[in-house]
Parts: C-alpha cells; structure tokens; sequence
C-alpha cells in the first residue's frame, strides 16, 4: 500500500555485539584478586592489602544491588576504618558462589585495604 518498511516499523535499533548482554558467546570475565567463585584465593590482587590472615567475622549492615557493608563482630584496629563509620565494603564479586547478601546475616571475611578504606574478600556465609 505504498507504505516502506521504516515508515511502518520504524528506524531500527543498532545492533550489539556478541556477548553483550545475553545471546551466546563467552561469558564475561571477572577482574583479577577478586576472592569470589567457589573457594576462590584471598583477595590480595592489584590494589589490595591484605590485613590480616585471620578471617573476620561479622553481619551485613546493608545490601544493595551488587555490593553492601559489613559491620565486624570483633574489635579491629586499622586506621582506615574510620572512613566509612566502621563499616567494611563488600562486593558481590568477593562472595563465593557470587550470591546476593541479605542485610542481617551474618559473615566471615579475610580483611584487606586498598586507596578506598577496608574490605572484605573471599566473604561466605557464616
């Protein structure tokens, strides 16, 4: 009916390339001294510090999409944890099995430090 194809459908949209977002391909890759997967190594990578070889144990005070923050159960002494009130950043990436994190529950974690303050790597629940 006289009608072209944009003009019914409407400009189309750009293509993205393979392995973003879906569809097949590889799988994207996590960055390196990150503790997370399966027993993944202490987090002590580019960056990182490690504190302590001791695990830590505490709770998750807060949880967002992708990472949250940790309160300790036992006393540290670091001066950076005053930088964020006492509580430690967790990333999703550094939790085994790469499972979300529900504010309340509690943890252990090996500690690290880095240009941002303190950290938890190779966190699982406790």
């Amino acid at each position: 009916q006289g009608h072209s194809w944009l003009e019914r459908f409407g400009p189309t949209r750009p293509r993205r390339p393979p392995g973003a977002m879906g569809g097949k391909g590889k799988a994207p890759q996590r960055p390196p001294g990150g503790g997370g997967g399966k027993g993944g190594p202490p987090p002590v990578g580019p960056g990182r510090t490690l504190v302590s070889d001791k695990r830590v144990e505490g709770y998750i005070h807060e949880w967002h999409k992708g990472y949250g923050w940790a309160v300790p159960l036992q006393l540290i002494s670091h001066p950076q944890l005053k930088k964020h009130n006492g509580r430690i950043y967790v990333d999703q990436n550094d939790v085994r099995g790469g499972e979300a994190l529900e504010t309340g529950c509690n943890v252990d974690f090996v500690l690290y430090s880095d240009v941002r303050g303190l950290g938890a790597g190779d966190v699982r629940r406790a």
